[in-house]
C-alpha cells in the first residue's frame, strides 16, 4: 500500500446486521416496524446475498488479483464494522488516512434498522464488505458498480500517524476501536 491509495468502501455496510435483526433477537425488531420498512430490509437482504457472490467471483479473478495498482490490499470489515476496520488498515499499513464521512453510502433502511436496534452502522457488523485499497480507486469502482456491486472511495491512504474522519467542516480522530 502507498499513500496515493484510494480507500474503497465495497457492499453495502451494515447489511449483515439488519439480517441479524430481522431474523433473531425474537423478532423484536422486526416488530418495530413498519410494513415497508420490513419489506425494504428484506429485499436489501435479497439484494446484498446476490451482491456477495458476485464479489466473492470476482475477487477470484486472476485479472483483478495480479493488476497491483488495481487491487493492492482487502480489508475484510467483519463483524466490529467499518470503523474498527478502517483502524486495523492503519495499523496494517503503518500509515494515516483521511475518510470522508459524507461518501460513505449508507442505505436509509439500514439506518432505520439499526437506530431501533440502538446500533450506529460505522459499528455494525458488516460481515461481507471490504476495504479495498488501489491506486486507481475510481476505475475500480466503476468496474464493481458494472457487476452492479456497491462501492465508493471512501477516503485515501497518507504517510503520516493521523487517522482522520471528516464530515462536512468538522474533523475527528479515528479512535482505537473497544476490544469488549
Amino acid at each position: 500500500m502507498n499513500t496515493c491509495s484510494n480507500i474503497i468502501l465495497v457492499g453495502t455496510l451494515a447489511a449483515n446486521s439488519v439480517k441479524y435483526y430481522i431474523q433473531k433477537e425474537n423478532g423484536q425488531v422486526k416488530k418495530a416496524m413498519n410494513q415497508y420498512l420490513r419489506q425494504q430490509a428484506d429485499i436489501l437482504i435479497e439484494q446484498e446475498e446476490t451482491s456477495q457472490k458476485i464479489l466473492k467471483y470476482l475477487l477470484l479473478q486472476p485479472s483483478f488479483l495480479n493488476d497491483k495498482t488495481l487491487i493492492e490490499a482487502i480489508i475484510p470489515i467483519g463483524k466490529d464494522g467499518l470503523l474498527a476496520a478502517l483502524w486495523r488498515l492503519g495499523q496494517e499499513g503503518r500509515l494515516g488516512m483521511n475518510i470522508y464521512l459524507d461518501d460513505i453510502k449508507v442505505l436509509q433502511e439500514v439506518i432505520e434498522v439499526l437506530e431501533i436496534a440502538g446500533l450506529s452502522p460505522y459499528e455494525a457488523d458488516s460481515d461481507g464488505c471490504l476495504l479495498v485499497c488501489s491506486a486507481n480507486g475510481y476505475y475500480l469502482t466503476k468496474l464493481l458498480e458494472q457487476k452492479q456491486i456497491t462501492a465508493a472511495v471512501i477516503g485515501y491512504l497518507k504517510n503520516s500517524n493521523d487517522r482522520v474522519i471528516i464530515s462536512g467542516e468538522s474533523r475527528r480522530f479515528l479512535t482505537r476501536p473497544d476490544k469488549s
